[in-house]
């Protein structure tokens, strides 16, 4: 389900207002380049964030990083036969000899 039109832009404008804020808070505190510095540094991060969660907002989509649904479900069908089938040895209609059942008194 995707983000509404109007959330989406809430937070884009969200999030520049609070680098247009740390922009000025940070001004004071060091020299200018360190404060360029750790502003790209933090708006870097923060644009990252945003742009993965948009990735991750639709995981089954035609995007090079989306999952690929067709092998996907063939590998999750494949699992699933393979859990089902048995592979022991049958080891005959009769119980051994030196085995009982241990419910029934003998």
């Amino acid at each position: 389900m995707q983000v509404p039109w109007a959330y989406f832009h809430l937070l884009n404008m969200l999030q520049f207002f609070v680098l247009g804020l740390l922009a000025i808070g940070i001004v004071g505190y060091a020299y200018w380049w360190i404060t360029l510095l750790v502003h790209a540094v933090i708006t870097l991060i923060l644009l990252g964030l945003k742009d993965l969660g948009s990735a991750m907002a639709d995981p089954f989509g035609d995007d090079a990083i989306d999952f690929n649904v067709h092998d996907f479900l063939t590998t999750s069908y494949l699992d699933a036969v393979s859990h089902l089938a048995v592979h022991r040895k049958p080891l005959g209609t009769r119980m051994p000899r030196n085995l009982g059942y241990p419910v029934i008194a003998q």
